[in-house]
């Protein structure tokens, strides 16, 4: 079995896994499911020695929160940057991520941390690469009303199953999320 498939396999598991203890959490009778839609925007700082240079994406990411601590998402992000050759393409990145919120979430900040993985690609530069990657970080909500939120974020990016020489990279992502 290849190592993508075991990641896969293993992401989608714990999600399963998770997915029915939800509705075991501290809940009230007037909690509901929510459902959000973030427009994200950020740079991945590709600092770990790969032949690519950083990249500006842009986004969007639909996710749903089935209790007051748990959200799943999924997020599509795209970029364009040289690599060192001076070749322009595209960096893309398809993921699925888990949210843990460290709050009630009844004040202004909903700080939180995720961790997930997905598709990624370097495409149309003079190598190009693809894979699963990995991600984890931190970040937070700033409510500005009951259905706006900003957001900024943290990301540990791993491109190790991409096999590149560098594998550990940041980001820095922010955004808008409008809470359905």
């Amino acid at each position: 079995m290849t190592t993508y498939l075991k990641i896969t396999l293993t992401i989608t598991v714990l999600l399963c896994i998770t997915l029915p203890c939800n509705g075991q959490t501290e809940s009230s009778s007037d909690e509901k499911t929510q459902f959000y839609a973030d427009y994200m925007m950020g740079t991945y700082l590709l600092l770990d020695d790969v032949d690519y240079k950083s990249v500006i994406l842009n986004g969007f990411r639909l996710g749903v929160k089935p209790s007051k601590r748990i959200a799943y998402q999924m997020e599509y992000l795209i970029g364009s940057q040289d690599d060192r050759a001076g070749i322009t393409g595209t960096t893309h990145t398809a993921n699925l991520q888990i949210l843990y919120y460290l709050n009630d979430q009844k004040g202004k900040f909903s700080p939180y941390i995720y961790g997930g993985g997905g598709f990624f690609e370097f495409k149309d530069f003079s190598k190009d690469v693809l894979g699963v990657a990995l991600n984890g970080g931190a970040g937070t909500e700033v409510n500005l009303s009951n259905k706006i939120a900003a957001l900024a974020e943290f990301r540990y990016i791993n491109l190790g199953p991409l096999n590149l020489q560098g594998t550990h990279q940041i980001g820095v992502l922010w955004g808008i999320r409008l809470k359905m």
